[in-house]
């Protein structure tokens, strides 16, 4: 195996990685097909545990065929690592969708929830499966060249017959689920679909609002909420949406199983307002929103655009490339995505509940044109934005210096994959989510598989940085503050190192040992801490910067 070929397929690019693999574009030895392969590392590979999570997604792809589920293609084993090939999806997944646009228009939050829920209803029904890790990144959405959202759903990893008993303590479960899962799934009971349904619920949640039901500072607290909270009324986090749906919502999220619908068919009916045949028992019709023409009579089957004629698709022909920034597009003006995406690595060194309060809703960043944080107000007719622009050091450390402003901030790896969180830029500002690194299992040095990672901040102009503030939750996370000399540092080689040191609880000041002028300062994280679950992670919530 080298850079270029893997298993006998030809690399493309790569898609993407995390802590338990890489993800790449590969081309087929044989067929005009290109795939997504799946490639796990060594260590992992050689985990007893992670093999048997890939072995099952494996088996569980290989039982099922539906338009709205990644096809497996095939699978092995080269140089001790793990790999499979499947169907590459040229498009986002719904959490980033969410990330960089904000909540969703309702008709196409239901066009998603109707691809993932007729992918559910086909499991449990043609083999009696429940995928257990329903969520918005595992949600994947391409358009067709008419702008019609074609919708596939992900990583089956842990997937089971329905039946098996599943608890928070099981290997895998925890990973990236606790703000989806259903309360059953944490009290260990048996599991079926409407368990499945309840995450879709949560996830349909997200996408119309901007972050999920049940929202909480630790994982207790979430846990805490889906077992004894109500589900909350969606119109009072989105005001714009239609008063029928506080009562879907409180039905799919209900704390019985048997209080919810029976299938995500009936779900996406009352997310419609459309009033099924045979509603579940204690369910009333729900009404269609004044002013909404009258649906066609439920017959049971998702009707979305990617799953047969009965609704209209996504209006209007795509004008261009997805933008990962800014609006949805409006009617007629859908988004092609680029092909920036496949299916995601097994979760289990991804995101896990929400250990922050709410996103805040989405802001773009210009250019200031007076001051430093100055307030641009464009009038638009959807409304009225407001554009600032990110400041460092407002609160920067005990040394000298002015404030610093930054232009941009991304994340920089050297080895292994980028870390999966989207949150980069709310570093620059303070805003929830935090941006956080993966999870890993082997201790504070990333498991092995890469000495650091960390972001690396653009400044407006180059500046000697002098001082600065960290705030981070992650007592006994070793950091470094270094310079580089470029936008795009080879390796941490190619830095300069100008403060080390042990973050505390809440804010650590640090003042830099003679820093260069420059316009690139790298935040680089060394070691880890241990959270929740026996992982280690480490949480950024601001970083600020002063210098002359």
């Amino acid at each position: 195996m080298n850079e270029q070929q893997i298993a006998g397929y030809r690399v493309v690019r790569k898609l993407g990685g995390g802590g338990m693999g890489e993800v790449y574009l590969v081309q087929h030895p044989r067929l005009p097909r290109q795939d997504a392969l799946k490639l796990l590392h060594t260590s992992v590979s050689s985990n007893p545990q992670y093999k048997a999570r890939f072995d099952r997604e494996a088996y569980v792809l290989a039982q099922l065929n539906h338009r709205n589920i990644i096809h497996l293609y095939d699978r092995g084993e080269v140089d001790g690592r793990l790999w499979i090939t499947m169907e590459y999806v040229a498009g986002p997944d719904t959490a980033r969708m969410v990330a960089e646009r904000g909540p969703m228009p309702l008709s196409l939050a239901i066009d998603i929830a109707d691809g993932a829920g007729a992918a559910l209803d086909y499991a449990y029904r043609r083999a009696n499966i429940t995928h257990r890790d329903v969520k918005p990144a595992n949600i994947l959405v391409a358009f067709d060249s008419d702008g019609a959202p074609q919708v596939k759903l992900a990583d089956f990893g842990i997937a089971k017959a329905a039946g098996d008993a599943v608890g928070v303590t099981s290997t895998g479960i925890t990973v990236g689920t606790m703000a989806y899962m259903s309360p059953e799934a944490f009290d260990n009971k048996i599991l079926d679909n409407r368990a499945d349904l309840y995450s879709l619920g949560c996830t349909v949640f997200e996408l119309l609002t901007g972050e999920p039901p049940f929202p909480g500072d630790s994982p207790a607290a979430v846990i805490a909420a889906h077992l004894n909270q109500p589900a909350p009324k969606i119109t009072a986090r989105n005001p714009s949406l239609p008063g029928h749906l506080d009562a879907v919502f409180r039905k799919a999220l209900a704390k019985r199983p048997e209080d919810r619908y029976a299938t995500c068919a009936e779900f996406v009916a009352g997310l419609r307002g459309e009033a099924p045949s045979s509603m579940p028992s204690g369910t009333a019709p729900q009404s269609i929103p004044a002013g909404t023409a009258q649906q066609p009579a439920y017959t049971g089957e998702h009707t979305g655009a990617h799953a047969g004629p009965g609704t209209a698709p996504y209006p209007g022909p795509p004008t261009g490339q997805y933008v990962p920034t800014g609006e949805y597009p409006g009617p007629h003006t859908a988004a092609q995505p680029a092909p920036t995406r496949a299916e995601q690595l097994p979760a289990s060194a991804r995101q896990e509940a929400p250990v922050a309060p709410p996103p805040a809703p989405p802001r773009k960043w210009g250019r200031a044109v007076a001051a430093l944080a100055a307030v641009v107000i464009i009038a638009l007719a959807a409304g009225v934005f407001y554009l600032v622009k990110p400041s460092i050091g407002d609160l920067g450390g005990s040394g000298g210096g002015s404030t610093v402003t930054a232009s941009s901030v991304k994340q920089v790896y050297f080895q292994g994959g980028a870390e999966s969180s989207n949150y980069a830029e709310n570093v620059l500002t303070g805003d929830k989510p935090s941006w956080r690194t993966d999870y890993y299992f082997s201790g504070p040095g990333f498991g092995g598989l890469k000495k650091g990672t960390g972001l690396l901040i653009t400044l407006d102009k180059a500046t000697r940085i002098t001082s600065g503030t960290i705030t981070s939750p992650s007592s006994g996370s070793t950091v470094e503050i270094r310079i580089a000399g470029s936008a795009s540092p080879s390796s941490v080689d190619d830095t300069q190192r100008v403060w080390s040191g042990t973050l505390s609880n809440g804010d650590t000041e640090f003042t830099a040992s003679d820093a260069p002028s420059s316009r690139y300062v790298l935040v680089w994280i060394t070691g880890l801490v241990k959270v929740d679950g026996g992982k280690w992670s480490t949480t950024l919530e601001q970083v600020q910067l002063k210098g002359d």
